[in-house]
């Protein structure tokens, strides 16, 4: 089965990584082009398996960070309570989000400040999508340019 062709280095792909073996190896993105599978279309394995085709990778997220990210969450739920970050603006959650990330680079480890950031990040993203600033589908310009 034929996906698609890597933008940057024209290697062709037959499985839905949409990630070049060759770039993701010097970790440089991959653009796709030719990519004709959409969110739900049935697809077909070598093994000839098939299942509903889904746009979103969720095997790229690190279960590492996952892991931390649901436990900052459920420390923060504890602490404040489970949904007490929606009454938060976002401009202060992305406010806290850029000292979590200056505190680290400037060196401090006394507190878990890129997960904090991350979830700091987490809130105002859901805050952006929900009222409609974020769409709720990643479209990156290099995706509208495939035609």
């Amino acid at each position: 089965m034929y996906i698609g062709t890597c933008a940057y280095c024209n290697t062709a792909f037959n499985d839905l990584s949409y990630q070049c073996s060759a770039c993701y190896l010097l970790k440089i993105p991959a653009i796709m082009k030719d990519i004709k599978m959409k969110e739900g279309q049935k697809i077909t394995n070598e093994s000839g398996a098939s299942q509903s085709f889904i746009e979103a990778d969720f095997s790229s997220i690190p279960p590492e960070v996952l892991r931390l990210l649901a436990q900052c969450l459920g420390f923060g739920a504890r602490k404040y309570g489970k949904f007490n970050w929606k009454g938060i603006p976002i401009e202060d959650n992305l406010s806290h989000a850029m000292n979590h990330i200056n505190e680290w680079n400037r060196g401090d480890r006394t507190e878990p400040h890129l997960v904090n950031a991350m979830a700091r990040i987490t809130f105002a993203l859901y805050q952006a999508v929900a009222s409609g600033e974020q769409p709720d589908r990643y479209i990156h310009p290099d995706m509208q340019q495939q035609g």
